[in-house]
């Protein structure tokens, strides 16, 4: 396991740096709905950025994240692995997410990561365009909308939907039992749906739009960089570059050379999981295909380090957020220049 159950990122809270936020559903492309979580930033910057939690799934450290990154003016969705076996809500710390790693196959978190960052183009849409995601799980119906001027929705049937958001003009939900809202909203603001998937019309969210993640989602966020997304940015903690996997994702090392976006690689030099020599085999094999990359390795940081409670890593973790950021502030304040150049840093700290 990445984190513990009580577990947060390391980053003090910037009071009202986020404009909304809140559980959604999305559907990928084989119609599967499962949960994720979207935080808007008050004051956007143009950038966007899609969470790939660790072994666990989406839990609240990556909601939390999300809105960190939304309070730096980054809006930000975290999305879950395991609604086709494990069905959609949030999920205690006693969840048993062994049995489910192995069954979420490349396939589906492919799928999955694409409607991820689909949503997050449409996050600030207007109009029908937010989307649609019907639920097919048993439960409840829920449709909320926060904000102004919007229609709360309540399905009857076996759905979970959520209406969230602040709409300026219309915004549309459906659930299971077919329930249709449409928001007018009185003033400026953003509805989201039940759901942010399937994104129809011109999208007026971010402009860069980036992926992050840590352990599992680490090496999905590598791998993110070779499905054709246009990604600005990709930003691994901790994610294993070489060997295989417990549900069959390639090693990012292996398909270097379909990674079409630059790379920010973050690891704990005393990760017993990543050694120095599966570092360096992913670093040769980005210079090798001329992919720009960045590689930071903290000094007796253990795998997981960027954590609240890893306090004797603070340094580290201070560190590496200032490096997030500017990375993402570099390739949304310029347009993505792709590079032959590769680049390596050991910071000593």
């Amino acid at each position: 396991m990445c984190f513990d159950t009580d577990s947060r990122p390391p980053i003090v809270p910037i009071a009202g740096g986020a404009l909304d936020a809140g559980r959604v559903l999305l559907e990928s492309a084989d119609g599967t709905v499962f949960d994720a979580y979207r935080a808007l930033a008050a004051t956007p910057t143009g950038a966007g950025i899609l969470i790939l939690p660790d072994v666990r799934g989406l839990h609240a450290y990556y909601e939390e994240l999300a809105l960190r990154f939304a309070e730096h003016g980054v809006d930000a969705v975290a999305i879950d692995y395991f609604a086709r076996t494990a069905g959609l809500g949030q999920r205690g710390p006693d969840f048993e997410y062994a049995p489910h790693v192995p069954q979420a196959t490349w396939e589906t978190l492919a799928a999955d990561i694409r409607a991820g960052v689909v949503a997050l183009r449409g996050i600030r849409d207007k109009g029908e365009g937010q989307g649609r995601a019907e639920g097919r799980a048993e439960g409840r119906a829920e449709g909320r909308a926060e904000g102004q001027g919007c229609a709360e929705g309540r399905a009857e049937g076996r759905a979970e939907g959520r209406a969230e958001g602040r709409a300026e003009g219309e915004g549309r939900a459906e659930g299971e039992g077919r329930a249709e809202g449409r928001a007018e909203g009185e003033g400026e603001g953003v509805g989201v749906g039940a759901g942010v998937g399937r994104a129809e019309g011109a999208a007026t969210g971010p402009r860069r739009v980036f992926t992050t993640g840590f352990c599992m989602g680490g090496r999905l966020t590598l791998l993110s960089g070779t499905l054709g997304l246009d990604l600005a940015g990709v930003i691994a903690f901790y994610g294993w570059p070489v060997g295989p996997s417990r549900n069959g994702t390639p090693a990012p090392a292996d398909v270097a050379g379909s990674i079409a976006a630059p790379v920010l690689a973050i690891y704990g030099e005393a990760d017993e999981g990543i050694s120095a020599d599966a570092r360096e085999t992913f670093d040769r094999a980005l210079e090798a295909a001329g992919v720009e990359h960045r590689t930071l390795v903290y000094p007796g940081a253990p795998h997981s380090f960027f954590d609240r409670k890893a306090e004797a890593f603070a340094g580290a973790s201070a560190d590496a957020w200032r490096e997030v950021l500017e990375f993402i502030a570099a390739r949304t304040t310029r347009p993505t220049v792709r590079t032959s150049s590769s680049r390596k840093t050991m910071r000593e700290r």
